[in-house]
């Protein structure tokens, strides 16, 4: 019964750092957006880095949601 409630936190918690992800890529994308409809000048720098920590949080999101995947499948099995 522990394994299932360590599962079901793990889940929880997992579930809540994911929205959390997608939140900061919204504003991040929007701020970058923002960035390309100003004029470009040092702010070029500040697009391509935006755009990299999009990429990167965007493939955090992807492994954060195979373990809850993972971790649902898990708690079936128990």
């Amino acid at each position: 019964m522990a394994k299932k409630e360590q599962l079901r936190e793990e889940i929880k918690y997992l579930t809540e750092t994911l929205k959390a992800l997608w939140l900061t890529i919204v504003a991040l994308i929007g701020g970058t957006a923002g960035l390309i409809l100003a004029e470009l000048g040092l702010r070029k720098i500040a697009i391509v880095l935006g755009a990299g920590v999009a990429v990167g949080l965007l493939v955090a999101v992807r492994r954060i949601d195979r373990k809850i995947r993972s971790r649902i499948r898990e708690l079936e099995e128990v």
